[in-house]
Order: C-alpha cells, then sequence, then structure tokens
C-alpha cells in the first residue's frame, strides 16, 4: 500500500512543480527588477551630484 501512495504523492509533485517553479521566476524577476530600480536611482543621484 505504501508503494501506491508513494506513487500517487511523485505524480502529485510532478504536477505541481512547473507552477512552483513560475512562481519562484516571477518572484526573482520581481526583486531584480526592485534591484535594477534601486540601482538605477543610485545612478541617477550620483549623477546629479556632480
Amino acid at each position: 500500500m505504501s508503494g501506491q501512495d508513494g506513487s500517487g504523492g511523485n505524480r502529485e509533485t510532478d504536477m505541481n512543480r512547473p507552477e512552483f517553479s513560475n512562481v519562484i521566476i516571477k518572484d526573482r524577476v520581481r526583486a531584480l527588477r526592485e534591484e535594477a530600480k534601486k540601482a538605477h536611482r543610485v545612478r541617477v543621484a550620483k549623477a546629479s551630484k556632480r
């Protein structure tokens, strides 16, 4: 019985994995965009000080 439960569990994780990785990718992209905005602001501030 435990073998059947294990295979069913694996199938569920395989089905959910693409969505989960998508969430991780979107989160990373959002974080990178925020960092890029901050870096841009820093560059602008440095340029205006010159």
